[in-house]
């Protein structure tokens, strides 16, 4: 899942990542669909083409059950802990990447971060074009 999230959104993520160290990692292995890849690429040209993005940043997140809207119905998604899921992933653009460094800005735009989202707690494993391990079992 690709969008636009709010700074804040962004932060919280990688805050519940960091703050929650005494929570298991269960996430063995992440995959992605190359046809979601491409599309969030393209996306990025095509939405900031005046832009120097030469990289992505990774950052490990956790998802808050609450704020994060976790759908019952779907089992891609671990909670590790209480309202908190397993690790997951979270795509970033980054502006004058340098690779030697891996310096370089986050593109921020109107306080908004285009992001891919691994695994977001309201859509399905194939709506997403990601998955973990587990709970899905083919990352082996």
């Amino acid at each position: 899942m690709f969008q636009n999230f709010p700074l804040s959104t962004i932060n919280a993520w990688k805050a519940n990542y960091a703050n929650n160290e005494q929570l298991p990692v269960v996430t063995q292995a992440s995959a992605i669909s190359i046809d979601i890849l491409k599309k969030y690429l393209t996306e990025i040209e095509t939405k900031f083409p005046d832009k120097d993005i030469k990289g992505l940043r990774i950052y490990f997140i956790r998802y808050d059950r609450i704020t994060d809207g976790f759908n019952p119905g779907l089992s891609h998604i671990i909670e590790a802990g209480p309202g908190i899921s397993q690790v997951s992933l979270a795509f970033v653009p980054i502006e004058n990447f340098d690779i030697a460094t891996l310096g370089g800005n986050d593109l921020i735009e109107n306080d908004k971060v285009f992001t891919l989202a691994f695994c977001h707690p309201t859509l399905d494993v194939v709506s997403s074009g990601t998955g973990h391990c587990p709970p899905l079992g083919g990352c082996r």
